[in-house]
């Protein structure tokens, strides 16, 4: 029977106890329009763990999917664990209580960073936010901790202007430097204690996986899903440095950056990007880069649901790139879709009661 495990901890990590609950939990790179995953449970009010010390808002959530054998024998894959933070709302109706969790990148919304300007690579900057918002922890007395994890620290030298949440900075950093950010669990093995790391990664978070998300086979054949062809595309791209006077925003504009293949499909479109929080050359120049190869095609998104078959699950993590055979997307004259497709896992959801995982992918621009 598809279950997870359900562990909760205090805001400083120490563990409470499990909870024997059917969660609906989503993940999501923090680049992405919705910002934070979430989970879902419903609890019993005559759970004996029906209580504050368990529910309490500002409770941290572990989610470990536990894997299970398919329809023919085989054993199934394990999804990456689920990490998150209780938060209001929460609602009761008779019998049970419906509670929400947020993707622990939730907790840097509630980091406020002093106005300054921070300078160097972008993940030299996102360590001294993480430093500077430990330290409101610390002088508080009692909350969350996220430690530095793995920070890629290469990349152009940048200024990046504070003054807003500390998640909405390092969002920005990682979409202009095109670095996926996620925060990742750790339980200490003694001691029962939940620590919290955010990774940095230099480009995906994930690794290329040789595999191949198949419909009809590790992916239901539902026509219902969705695929969509969207943003603008871009292919001549100016950037310049957020500056105070126009003399200094010329002084600071990046290096222009043209992609001639995508200027042969759809003639030449450009645009003028002023990033919002950066303000030296080196930093715009990145900026365009990344934005290019980001918008050159535009962006294809595609939302099947894949099943459990043989260790199809243990392919699914944020980042992660692999390929895709679908006769139900895109423009399917002759039975085509899209066959072997390089494609790359943005978001992904599981739910325990329905043991399926709703997949949410992006075409990898070539």
């Amino acid at each position: 029977m598809p279950s997870s495990r359900v562990r909760v901890f205090t805001p400083s990590g120490q563990p409470i106890g499990e909870l024997d609950v059917a969660t609906d939990r989503q993940a999501v790179l923090p680049q992405q329009p919705s910002n934070v995953g979430d989970c879902k449970f419903n609890i019993s009010t005559s759970d004996s763990k029906c209580t504050l010390q368990y529910l309490n808002p500002g409770n941290l959530v572990l989610v470990e999917h536990i894997p299970w054998a398919d329809n023919y024998g085989n054993a199934g894959g394990t999804l990456p664990p689920w990490v998150g933070v209780i938060d209001l709302p929460m609602n009761g109706k008779y019998g049970e209580i419906e509670v929400e969790a947020y993707s622990a990148e939730k907790i840097l919304q509630w980091r406020t960073l002093p106005s300054k300007d921070l300078k160097g690579t972008g993940g030299q900057i996102v360590s001294e936010i993480l430093n500077i918002a430990n330290q409101a922890v610390s002088k508080a007395g009692y909350g969350t901790v996220i430690l530095p994890g793995s920070i890629y620290t290469g990349g152009a030298s940048r200024t990046e202007t504070m003054g807003n949440s500390a998640f909405e900075i390092i969002r920005r950093i990682g979409a202009e430097t095109g670095c996926d950010w996620m925060i990742v669990p750790a339980v200490d093995p003694i001691t029962g204690a939940l620590s919290l790391s955010l990774n940095f990664y230099n480009g995906n978070a994930g690794v290329f996986q040789n595999f191949v998300f198949e419909e009809g086979t590790n992916l239901k054949k539902d026509l219902s899903n969705s695929w969509s062809w969207q943003d603008n595309i871009w292919n001549d791209v100016f950037s310049s440095a957020k500056a105070v006077t126009d003399n200094s925003r010329i002084a600071n504009a990046g290096d222009e950056q043209l992609d001639a293949v995508s200027v042969g499909q759809y003639g030449v479109r450009q645009t003028s990007n002023i990033t919002s929080g950066n303000s030296s050359k080196g930093g715009a120049t990145e900026t365009a880069i990344t934005y290019l190869e980001q918008q050159k095609q535009g962006i294809v998104t595609l939302t099947p649901t894949a099943v459990n078959f043989a260790g199809t699950f243990s392919n699914i993590a944020l980042g992660n790139t692999c390929y895709l055979n679908t006769e139900s997307y895109g423009f399917t004259a002759g039975g085509l879709g899209y066959r072997n497709t390089l494609v790359k896992i943005v978001g992904w959801g599981y739910n325990d009661a329905a043991g399926e995982a709703p997949l949410v992918m992006e075409i990898v621009n070539q």
